[in-house]
């Protein structure tokens, strides 16, 4: 397959780095079929890295050590992938941290949130919460630096388990996410 000549930024909020290469797309000018395609294992995601990697950047935000193996961010951080890890948001606070992406805002990208990334106390319908997970300020002004900053192409919202979920918090949780993408994108056209 031929890859287009632009470069893109994939950038989830995961809780777990394997998932890192889960989700893109040929409209990003990473993946294959103009659509988006989940990645089906991890050895499928590893596949898709090693071949894309080179014209992707792949960022992931809001990394817990608890839930990440040391191999697995080491093996991303060699192929050119950036983590923002938990503790570092916190310390730095959410806007320093991430002016490291700044010199990526040239590229196209796609965000993929995995609801996991946030605290259980804002969203326990997932599989795997933490309560030391991202707080919704944190979340919601890294999530509005990226689309203010960069031509964000696409969003996906995964990881949400109703079965697991309290009065339907984490589905309305992502909903708002949505909403809040649909807006900000209109909003930042019109400008």
């Amino acid at each position: 397959r031929s890859m287009p000549a632009t470069s893109a930024t994939v950038m989830p909020f995961h809780s777990a780095v394997v998932k890192v290469a889960l989700y893109a797309s040929e409209a990003t000018g990473c993946g294959a079929g103009g659509t988006e395609h989940p990645v089906a294992n991890v050895q499928a995601a590893i596949s898709h890295i090693n071949e894309y990697g080179s014209q992707c950047t792949f960022v992931e935000i809001g990394l817990q050590p608890q839930c990440n193996s040391p191999h697995h961010a080491r093996w991303l951080q060699e192929r050119g992938g950036k983590i923002l890890w938990r503790d570092q948001i916190t310390e730095e606070g959410v806007e320093e941290a991430l002016q490291q992406l700044v010199p990526l805002t040239i590229h196209p990208a796609f965000i993929s949130v995995d609801i996991d990334a946030l605290s259980s106390a804002i969203a326990p319908g997932c599989s795997q919460s933490w309560g030391s997970g991202l707080e919704w300020k944190e979340f919601i002004r890294a999530f509005d630096f990226l689309i203010e900053s960069f031509d964000v192409r696409g969003l996906g919202i995964y990881e949400v388990s109703p079965v697991l979920d309290r009065d339907d918090q984490t589905s309305k949780l992502a909903a708002v996410i949505m909403h809040r993408f649909i807006f900000q994108t209109l909003k930042k056209s019109s400008l």
